[in-house]
């Protein structure tokens, strides 16, 4: 079957099920990530936020961790954000409208793209994250405008480096220097981190004990019925980007959990 008929279908599908009644637990908390948006998917983002707020109760990164890693899991549903790679339109367009919604993010962010020159900027895009040429960074200055209005910020290593393709050296650099920066350019611990591609195989399992040891959590980018990875070191998350169907996102996010929250 070809890829585009695959696509519709698949669009299809999912617009269907979106829309059907579902029994949704009584207790569950959602790690929602997603990249970047445009100005003119803002209404679509606003009818996924206006959704999501209909069915959890939006929290910070800080305090659905505590939830997931509690002995019991507290009544209600909860829902945080987070956002990868660095992007400007996340300060321009999606931290407004986060905050109009009264949730909050995290925005894990590969330093060397904050405030990078144009020769960086455009092989970043090319290379690591296969994004617009017109697609371009924060500044060090909007993440500090961003931490003091209660928005988190997590590190995605210097580069967006798979770190399953570099020597371990390299991937240590990559996690440390990130960190790092983060620590020295906005003044804050750095307590969180996500791994770029975000699967299984785009980590090497040599990096788990310096990530625990090194952040408070670190988050995959797979959707998973199970909360955590790589025993217990990774919380996952469920994809999405601004500009989905609502439908779609009804569907992923009310899907229930495995019972696995304080692994």
């Amino acid at each position: 079957m070809p890829v585009k008929v695959k696509k519709v279908l698949r669009h299809a599908a999912l617009s269907l099920a979106g829309r059907m009644p579902v029994r949704v637990p009584r207790r569950m908390v959602r790690f929602f990530f997603g990249h970047h948006m445009e100005e003119h998917d803002a209404p679509a983002f606003r009818r996924i936020l206006r959704m999501l707020r209909n069915n959890f109760e939006f929290v910070t990164m800080r305090e659905a961790i505590g939830f997931v890693r509690s002995a019991e899991l507290p009544d209600g549903r909860f829902a945080t954000f987070s956002f990868d790679d660095g992007f400007r339109d996340n300060y321009d367009y999606i931290a407004p409208i986060l905050d109009e919604q009264g949730a909050r993010a995290c925005f894990f962010v590969a330093t060397n793209f904050i405030e990078c020159d144009e020769q960086y900027r455009r092989w970043f895009l090319e290379n690591r994250v296969y994004q617009a040429l017109s697609k371009r960074p924060m500044t060090w200055e909007m993440l500090r405008t961003l931490t003091g209005a209660g928005f988190e910020v997590g590190a995605h290593t210097t580069d967006h480096l798979n770190l399953s393709e570099v020597d371990c050296a390299e991937a240590i650099r990559q996690i440390l220097m990130a960190k790092d920066a983060i620590e020295t350019r906005l003044g804050i611990p750095c307590d969180y981190f996500s791994w770029p591609y975000g699967r299984p195989s785009d980590l090497l399992p040599a990096l788990l004990p310096l990530l625990r040891q090194e952040f408070k959590a670190v988050f995959s980018a797979m959707r998973s019925r199970q909360t955590f990875s790589f025993e217990g070191v990774a919380i996952n998350r469920d994809h999405f980007e601004p500009s989905w169907p609502v439908t779609h996102v009804r569907y992923f996010s009310l899907r229930e959990k495995l019972n696995d929250y304080h692994s």
